[in-house]
């Protein structure tokens, strides 16, 4: 029978103290990688060229190179950062990423329940499966597939005649380069990644540690948590983050295949294969939407562990036939459930918002609805909406609603001060962990993410632009005119108000703190008893009129700094429009405004810190 392994208390503060060897290790990696980082600045600065990087192509039966040393600048650079990141290193004696093979070394400490031979759910310590990226592997098919299609049919010709049609001028790339020829490559990157991503995992947790092993191309690692310094943990496959990037990598295609195509379709007779290269652009502009719908809803599970020193995440693909089983097997495992007993601190359990999701459909729909109709928006700003409005649709979606019954709960232990918030719909999943963590329920503004950023700058910026544009270029001659700039200017007007209601609009909040961190979950829809006193007698406008107030008393200072970015952006888009029309009034103007704002805005902030103090009391020293 196995010896069990279980440290002392003496050899866990071992562990903690700080290893010599670490941190020299660190900063050997830091400044290697700042040698190596100077080193790719210079290789692009002096535009050196690196051989086997140079490949020859005949174009136009002539031979000319292809300098692609540019790629390899860009490895060095990466690599670079790579290095300089081990700064952020963890210099204690715990295992972290460490090289690992299970035949040659073992575990600090033995599982709980390894010798038992049947377990208990909640006695589970070890859960082990293969993760493989399907939603990447999938969606990279979709694309080459497409892309072999539209070869076949129109050929990789670039400079001879094409008598299916050319691409931009008479004589110029086949239609296959604008459908398919960037997506294809996304697509043989995907392929790539998903092939050699593939991972084996194995989680488990003894006395003192969770252990997280990755078997995984080029060598296996293993990294431990020490469990009594995890502050909160979650596993959820409903987070987007970074990944709403492929929505603007895509986009452009997506609104050639879509707007071409129909183009085409409507003037068949445009040139002689107008109905055939029609057709095909619709074809691919839907197979890719669909390859961008499963990159954004079918997408990774995320394990996030925090503790007083570090965040630990790890991304992985469960197999679908026992996702279930497996959910909850990793959920005991790192013992995201509430011990003890527990009680529910809300009556209602159902999240429901409909504010992304609508304003991100009247963004898509008045883009739509300008393609047609040549009004409300110009190029720039259908663009800008465009992308804006799929990330409300697809945030919308993901974050704002939950399930009628028990779609969202949040439990209390009532010994040990933790709580789980668990939320289920459709089919993402999230459980939330925290422990010894105060909470309280308010209404505060909702919190940004970067691409919340994007939308407080890009889309006043672009309507400043396309207002601009209507009052310098359009003619005001006749009353049919004035009438239809009037209803243009009106029309992204109340974009800008859609755009300043996600942006400041008040939302409850389970607001929950401790020593090390403050963390905020939106909760919209739902309300505590407290809340839901107060605002019982009201209406729909009476609410949202409290709501307001109650941000602007307590977070008055990020509601008007939000509505005077937008405000900024808007005029920003004006001057640099009246700039380039060398309307010298209207730019001169706008300019002014600007930098009184700006001024008037740090006159502010100097007379408030000048009335704290006044008001500050006085120290007694009897």
């Amino acid at each position: 029978m196995e010896r069990t392994k279980i440290l002392s208390k003496e050899e866990l503060d071992l562990l903690k103290q700080q290893s010599q060897k670490k941190k020299i290790l660190k900063w050997v990696f830091f400044w290697l990688g700042i040698i190596i980082f100077v080193i790719s600045i210079l290789f692009f600065i002096f535009e050196l060229t690196i051989d086997s990087f140079v490949i020859e192509m005949t174009y136009d039966n002539e031979v000319r190179p292809l300098n692609l040393s540019v790629f390899f600048g860009a490895l060095l650079l990466t690599f670079s950062m790579i290095l300089i990141s081990q700064i952020l290193m963890n210099t204690n004696n715990y295992n972290e990423n460490s090289f690992h093979l299970p035949k040659w070394g073992s575990k600090r400490e033995s599982l709980l329940f390894k010798s038992k031979e049947k377990k208990l759910l909640k006695e589970i310590d070890m859960v082990k499966f293969r993760s493989f990226a399907k939603s990447r592997f999938i969606a990279a098919i979709l694309m080459i597939g497409m892309a072999t299609i539209n070869i076949s049919v129109f050929g990789t010709d670039i400079d001879t005649e094409n008598h299916i049609g050319s691409w931009f001028f008479l004589g110029g790339p086949s239609m296959f380069f604008p459908m398919s020829a960037f997506m294809l490559l996304v697509g043989i990157g995907l392929l790539i990644y998903s092939i050699f991503s593939s991972v084996n995992i194995i989680f488990s947790k003894s006395k003192n540690f969770y252990f997280i092993e990755e078997f995984r191309f080029p060598m296996p690692w293993m990294t431990e948590i020490p469990r009594d310094e995890v502050i909160s943990a979650r596993l959820t496959n409903a987070k987007t983050g970074p990944k709403y990037f492929w929505i603007i990598l895509m986009s452009l295609n997506l609104i050639l295949c879509f707007t071409d195509g129909f183009h085409f379709l409507l003037n068949p007779y445009a040139f002689g294969a107008g109905l055939l290269v029609g057709k095909f652009y619709i074809l691919t502009g839907f197979v890719h939407l669909l390859a961008l719908c499963i990159l954004l809803l079918k997408h990774q599970t995320l394990l996030e562990i925090v503790t007083k020193e570090k965040i630990y995440e790890i991304n992985f693909n469960l197999p679908a036939v026992k996702n279930p089983d497996l959910v909850e097997a990793i959920s005991n495992c790192f013992d995201l459930n509430v011990t003890g007993e527990n009680e529910s601190i809300l009556k209602q359990t159902q999240i429901k918002d409909w504010r992304n999701l609508i304003i991100g459909l009247i963004f898509l729909i008045t883009a739509i609805i300008s393609v047609v109709t040549f009004r409300f928006a110009g190029d720039p700003l259908r663009i800008v909406l465009y992308i804006f409005g799929f990330i409300l649709v697809v945030k919308g979606i993901k974050e704002d609603f939950s399930t009628s019954k028990n779609g969202f709960k949040i439990l209390k232990s009532n010994e040990n001060q933790e709580l789980i918030v668990k939320k289920n719909w459709l089919w993402f999943k999230s459980i939330y962990k925290f422990n010894k963590i105060d909470h309280k329920f308010e209404f505060r503004l909702s919190k940004l993410n970067f691409f919340d950023i994007l939308l407080m700058i890009f889309v006043p910026f672009v309507v400043g632009l396309d207002i601009s544009g209507v009052l310098y270029f359009n003619p005001w001659t006749s009353p049919n005119m004035i009438w239809m700039n009037i209803m243009h200017i009106f029309g992204d007007s109340l974009l800008l108000i859609f755009t300043l209601n996600v942006i400041i609009r008040p939302v409850n909040v389970l607001f929950l703190k401790n020593q090390f961190f403050n963390y905020e979950y939106n909760i919209p829809g739902i309300l505590s008893s407290e809340q839901n006193e107060l605002l019982k007698e009201k209406n729909f406008v009476s609410r949202f009129v409290f709501k307001l107030k109650y941000v602007m008393s307590n977070q008055g200072d990020g509601f008007w700094k939000r509505k005077m970015g937008v405000f900024i952006a808007f005029l920003l888009g004006i001057f640099i429009m009246g700039r380039k029309t060398q309307v010298l009034g209207i730019w001169l103007s706008v300019l002014i405004v600007i930098v009184l704002i700006i001024i008037a805005y740090l006159l502010r902030e100097i007379l408030k810190k000048k009335i704290t103090r006044i008001r500050s009391p006085e120290v007694d020293d009897h």
